[in-house]
């Protein structure tokens, strides 16, 4: 059972954090790396069932935070290994869903850690573009995935437009305000 009492305000943080990454994560990038790190942990900590903590609801509320806050943290000391990390694994499931979203079909598996490595490998020699790209489109990411179950849009169309404007939006807005700096 979802309690929304947790669920609204956790959207809520998410959606103001996802937008301030999406249009601000050059000029903020340790921030933004925080952040997105932060969000990464703490969703992986949501991971961890219930029945680990004894279904106790204040380990199922402090663990997340505090895997988020150790993620937050490696983040922030490897900033171009966490660069190249993140633009792999958006080059890796961006490349999964174009192939159809089988994650057990192999060949579509390296086709995408092809993709991942190559983008990985993009992002540590270009790094201030990419440190835009990877804050623009996972803020964007994290947007589309915020706003579809808090207003009911529950189908993968939706997703993809939010996610696309906003990382579109997001780019354009980087690149502008950042022009001279890259």
């Amino acid at each position: 059972m979802i309690n929304t009492a947790i669920v609204i305000p956790e959207a809520v943080v998410t959606l103001i954090l996802a937008i301030l990454v999406c249009l601000f994560g050059y000029k903020l990038k340790k921030i933004a790396f925080f952040i997105i790190w932060f969000i990464i942990g703490y969703h992986v900590g949501k991971l961890i069932p219930p029945s680990v903590f004894n279904n106790d609801q204040i380990w199922g509320f402090v663990i997340p935070i505090a895997i988020g806050i150790l993620f937050s943290m490696i983040g922030l000391s490897v900033e171009r290994l966490c660069v190249a990390l993140l633009a792999g694994a958006i080059g890796f499931f961006l490349t999964i869903d174009y192939l159809g979203g089988a994650y057990t079909f192999m060949p579509n598996v390296l086709i995408a850690v092809i993709v991942a490595v190559i983008l990985g490998c993009i992002a540590v020699a270009a790094i201030k573009p990419m440190i835009i790209f990877v804050t623009a489109v996972g803020g964007a990411y994290y947007i589309g995935l915020t706003l579809i179950p808090l207003f009911g849009l529950a189908t993968v169309p939706f997703f993809y437009i939010i996610t696309i404007v906003s990382a579109a939006f997001g780019l354009g807005f980087q690149f502008t305000q950042n022009k001279g700096q890259i």
